[in-house]
């Protein structure tokens, strides 16, 4: 398995270990994981513009289109607070500031992996390493601060990014 985005290991305590994985619905079945978001139905499909179609979440106009649907900022937050509670829930024994040492797994997909899983896996990355300069370009400055102290160990692998896109009916926007 490869990354295409890594914490560096100066900026890692080890504490709380997250890994995300931005997959498309269309080219496999979805990883194992804790936490299994579903982006099909409720959020803007850059697939239906032409324009947008042969871009990946690499290209700022895609994260626009996903990050300027309703909802999209709420969902990144809402995720990296529930990431959170699994970090500091149960396996971690219930004991003030430990952590569990068990990697929590979050899948994000969508129909073909290329746009709205990537854009908001990468949010979500940005936010949980505190990595207030990343988080900027999804308009995610405020959940980055909130994370900045907590040195979570966070991988981020985008499995269908660079996929052939998924040739599909046509569909109006």
């Amino acid at each position: 398995m490869t990354f295409d985005y890594l914490v560096p290991a100066s900026c890692r305590s080890g504490i709380g270990t997250v890994r995300i994985v931005s997959f498309g619905f269309g080219h496999a079945e979805p990883p194992a994981a804790h936490l299994l978001v579903d982006l099909r139905v409720h959020f803007r499909d850059p697939h239906v513009s032409p324009d947008l179609r042969g871009k990946t979440a690499r290209d700022a106009e895609v994260r626009e289109a996903v990050m300027s649907t309703s909802g999209a900022n709420l969902l990144v937050v809402g995720l990296a607070d529930t990431v959170d509670g699994f970090v500091h829930g149960p396996a971690a024994a219930g004991a003030p500031g430990v952590v569990t040492t068990t990697p929590v797994v979050v899948a994000v997909g969508c129909s073909g992996g290329r746009h709205r899983a990537p854009t908001i896996a990468s949010a979500l990355a940005a936010a949980l390493t505190g990595n207030v300069q990343a988080a900027i370009r999804y308009g995610l400055a405020h959940a980055a601060g909130q994370y900045v102290q907590r040195s979570l160990d966070v991988t981020l692998h985008h499995r269908d990014l660079d996929k052939p896109v998924i040739q599909r009916p046509e569909v109006t926007k």
